[in-house]
């Protein structure tokens, strides 16, 4: 069945207000979805990735380095908060795994998390838990039944752009990442109604006032047709200044 035309021209919009380009480069998925309330309606939705989130953020030009990873069980980690906040995770390559599905997740991995640095120094960090970026999933699966997502393929993807959001949202953002941000929510809720809503509106500029006609003397090229200006008042304080030239006096 094939994708409602509307939905691809939005999701093709979507792409092209945030600056994503899906394929290799995995900035942006199109994703195909049925209508949960249509059932016989295909629709498809421009999610953005963790790679797009990530990209939307180092256009800002405060933002010097956005990094985000999974603990896996077994390895030395701990964060620390308040005067002195800081990471320690020390990756072990022989814990490591490949996490597509919820289930290899509960197997395999400890925490997500996300640190941005800014270009003054200063670091914003979230650490997530299993059970945090698991809420967020069930939301997302509550909401988009009988239609697949990037979720169900792709866990470790979707926990790292989970934690990047979550993160990102103290740190300095640019107009596009707010606005990339803002859609991807509304898609994780399965509203995408609103998230075109939202860059339709991101997109609509006003329509810049024409110029006034003019004409132009075809033999001098100068603009005709206008009454000269009145002077400024700099000019009349001038003329006021001006010293007398002796005639008269």
């Amino acid at each position: 069945m094939a994708q409602a035309e509307d939905t691809v021209a939005a999701a093709l919009t979507t792409c092209a207000a945030l600056k994503l380009y899906p394929g290799p480069m995995n900035q942006v998925a199109l994703v195909p979805r049925r209508n949960s309330k249509m059932k016989n309606r295909r629709e498809l939705h421009a999610e953005p990735m963790v790679a797009g989130i990530i990209d939307l953020a180092y256009r800002n030009p405060l933002v010097a380095a956005v990094e985000a990873e999974l603990v896996f069980q077994g390895e030395e980690f701990w964060a620390e908060k308040g005067t002195t906040a800081r990471i320690h995770h020390r990756l072990d390559p022989s814990k490591r795994k490949r996490v597509k599905t919820l289930a290899d997740a509960k197997k395999h991995v400890a925490a997500v998390y996300c640190v941005v640095t800014t270009t003054r120094g200063g670091k914003h960090f979230r650490v997530m838990n299993l059970d945090e970026v698991e809420d967020i999933r069930a939301k997302a699966a509550a909401s988009q039944k009988g239609s697949k997502s990037p979720w169900d393929t792709d866990w470790q993807e979707m926990a790292l752009k989970t934690v990047v959001k979550a993160t990102c949202k103290k740190a300095p953002k640019s107009r596009e990442l707010s606005l990339g941000m803002a859609v991807d929510d509304q898609i994780q809720l399965g509203r995408p109604d609103v998230a075109a809503a939202i860059v339709t509106e991101a997109v609509e500029v006003e329509e810049p006032s024409a110029a006034p006609p003019v004409d132009i003397d075809p033999n001098t090229g100068e603009v005709i047709g206008y009454d000269d200006p009145p002077p400024s008042q700099a000019d009349e304080v001038k003329d006021d200044l001006q010293e007398p030239d002796g005639s008269g006096a």
